[in-house]
């Protein structure tokens, strides 16, 4: 039975892991003395080539041994497994791995050493990205293990049941959304004025850290945050004194659905090297959401505020997008929440610089240069008797009204206008309401719409039943700016025949441009007085733009 055992366990082995590249193959030794990195760079390529499929990678294997490298060698979209595999970098300079793109990729069951670093990952990918980091172990690296650069932002970045010992710094990620969990790190004792963990944006999950601190007072600190951190079950140990779990960087963001937060439960902390910083969370900026949850200290504080902030004059926006609270806690020294942060001010919201208002904005309205068309719907939504446009909601997610970042004019013919009265911030998504459409889609079901703009813009366009206050799209994403045509009835199978309607449409005032080369992807910015010209927006009973 025994051996019947072992050959099916070999047998689903053969199974599963059918179709890797093996690096002996290619000529790697793995001997600890020759070196391979010729033979594993021909095995990565060789896999890169076989994919058929970014969310299938191919995996290269790593029979257990030694293997030697040299330099940082470049990976696409390959996955990576050994079996008591030690991976050895011989120049202190390089990263050993650095992924040139990547969708859905992990690295498992090996050990790295050496180099300044480990695993460096990038992509040009909006969204559905994957990177999984699990039972590997990172040692003797004088810059960052793990790192997802910017570009990586759209990526569910994953690391676990991993161990980090004598690194400078163990993670830095620039993904959307970074989970850390089961993990045992031991930072370098060179370490200064830096975190061993960095979360650059989004939102960093940490959970069953156990962390053994060697000390040297140079401002160290467990973790940087610059976005949204929850840390639970986590030891920010003592040894030594222990230093400051958390450096928050983060300023608060004034949209509620995108705030700023530092969350610690269940977790110990001690951090008497640190010396005015002597707490659970030191805040260099103050983020909207502190929380601190029974968790234990030995006499150091809670949280301390950047005594360079003066809080009476700091907090700008609505109540309600801030919190900060602590319950359950014990042997915090004095209040693990100021009483100065609790009490803070909160000011109202005042416009950003180059906002465009009164005579400024009437200017720019008055020199901008329009020339009446008429439009070829049969029926003209925005100008339709009875129909309203109005700014009177809030932008989606803010605390912004629509009226303060939009004008319209040139309103009672096409093309109807839409001003930016501030630049296209990212994320910026101010929309006109056209209200009471009554619409009829068993008769006339394609919206037909020409959206043009000479500065960099994008738009989306959403419809509310006014009847049942449902909400409906039929575009994933915000759009580039042209001519666009959509069956409703069958977009939207919901909507079919007669409804009153609220359209929305979003004046996105940004464009954007994908990756070019080592140049990462960006965003271009419209200015404050651009202009979204509405050339055509109605309902036809066939199409006007296509066949």
């Amino acid at each position: 039975m025994k051996k019947l055992l072992t050959v099916l366990a070999a047998a689903c082995a053969a199974i599963l892991f059918a179709g890797e590249i093996n690096v002996k193959d290619f000529g790697a030794a793995g001997d600890g003395k020759k070196d391979d990195t010729a033979a594993i760079t021909a095995a990565l390529k060789a896999a890169a080539k076989k994919i058929r499929d970014p969310y299938n990678p191919q995996t290269v294997y790593f029979p257990s041994g030694v293997y030697l490298v040299k330099g940082t060698l470049k990976v696409d979209r390959v996955s990576l497994r050994g079996n008591n595999a030690v991976i050895v970098q011989q120049d202190p300079e390089a990263t050993t791995f650095d992924y040139i793109n990547f969708w859905h990729a992990s690295v498992k069951g090996l050990v790295f050493k050496g180099g300044k670093g480990h695993i460096a990952a990038v992509n040009d990918n909006l969204d559905k990205s994957l990177f999984f980091v699990e039972n590997c172990k990172f040692f003797w690296c004088t810059g960052t293990a793990l790192m997802t650069r910017k570009g990586a932002q759209s990526t569910l970045f994953t690391i676990e049941k991993s161990e980090f010992i004598h690194c400078i710094g163990s993670i830095d990620s620039d993904s959307d959304w970074t989970v850390i969990r089961d993990v045992w790190i031991m930072n370098n004792k060179d370490m200064k004025n830096s975190a061993v963990i960095v979360n650059r944006h989004g939102y960093m999950t940490v959970d069953n850290l156990l962390g053994v601190p060697l000390c040297n007072g140079q401002s160290q600190r467990w973790i940087d945050n610059y976005g949204r951190l929850t840390a639970t079950n986590c030891r920010f140990g003592g040894e030594g004194g222990g230093f400051t779990a958390v450096y928050n960087f983060a300023k608060y963001s004034k949209l509620p659905t995108l705030p700023n937060t530092v969350v610690l439960r269940e977790c110990e902390v001690d951090a008497h090297t640190s010396g005015l910083q002597n707490c659970a969370v030191y805040c260099v900026e103050v983020p909207n959401l502190v929380a601190i949850e029974n968790c234990h200290s030995t006499f150091s504080k809670g949280v301390v505020v950047n005594p360079a902030i003066k809080l009476d004059n700091y907090f700008f926006g609505e109540k309600n997008v801030f919190n900060f609270h602590a319950h359950g806690n014990v042997g915090f020294k004095g209040f693990v929440i100021p009483e100065d942060l609790q009490t803070a001010k909160v000011n109202p919201l005042p416009m950003p610089a180059g906002h465009l208002a009164g005579k400024e904005l009437e200017k720019k309205i008055k020199e901008y240069k329009v020339t009446s068309i008429k439009p070829k719907s049969e029926i003209n939504i925005l100008t339709m008797k009875g129909v309203k446009l109005s700014f009177d909601n809030y932008m989606d997610g803010s605390a912004i009204y629509n009226r303060d970042l939009l004008a319209v004019f040139h309103k009672d013919s096409y093309p109807v206008c839409l001003m930016r009265r501030l630049s296209g911030k990212n994320g910026d998504a101010p929309f006109v309401e056209v209200k009471h459409v009554e619409v009829d889609f068993s008769k006339t079901p394609y919206l037909t719409m020409d959206v043009r703009s000479s500065q960099p813009a994008e738009f989306a366009v959403k419809m509310v039943d006014e009847a049942t206050g449902k909400l409906y799209t039929f575009f994933v994403r915000q759009l580039p700016i042209g001519k666009r045509e959509v069956n409703v009835a069958k977009a939207v199978p919901a909507l079919k025949g007669k409804r009153t309607l609220t359209f929305r449409i979003y004046y996105i005032g940004q464009k954007y441009h994908p990756r070019k080369g080592k140049i990462p992807h960006r965003y271009e910015l419209a200015a404050p007085g651009s202009v979204l010209e509405i050339h055509e927006f109605g309902l036809n009973k066939k199409p006007l733009f296509t066949k």
